[in-house]
């Protein structure tokens, strides 16, 4: 019984291995199916619409309110940094300085070639500090 199963594997092998014959193959081309990267620009708008499908994130409803808010507190914000610059290279300019700012007080101090800012929240009192090299030095 023993012989006749090793028989049967090695016949089932042998005969595997020579049903299996010579492997081919062929070259691997890249084919892009997004038309960014030059696919098919007919897949554009069926790709758009699969990521939107897929896309799970709601959108958050702003508040107009809140974006005027946060709109303001940039524009504030861009105007204080245009009058450290001006303080620090106009034409009169000055090594160190305060900018008050609603809740916040902006420090400025130039030190040789670098500049040191701080930023200090009157409410919490929380302070952050920037030192950036100051242009041109």
């Amino acid at each position: 019984m023993r012989n006749e199963l090793l028989r049967n594997a090695v016949a089932g092998l042998l005969a595997l291995t020579l049903s299996a014959g010579a492997a081919q193959a062929g070259d691997v081309k890249y084919r892009p199916i997004n038309p960014n990267f030059g696919g098919n620009p007919f897949n554009g708008d069926y790709l758009l619409n699969q990521a939107r499908l897929q896309n799970q994130h709601e959108e958050d409803a702003e508040d107009p309110l809140e974006r005027f808010d946060r709109d303001l507190t940039r524009r504030l914000l861009n105007r204080a940094a245009s009058e450290i610059e001006d303080r620090l290279f106009g034409e009169n300019p000055e090594d160190s300085g305060t900018i008050p700012l609603g809740d916040l007080k902006i420090e400025f101090e130039r030190i040789g070639a670098t500049i040191f800012l701080k930023v200090v929240d009157l409410v919490t009192g929380g302070v952050t500090e920037i030192e950036i090299p100051a242009p041109g030095s």
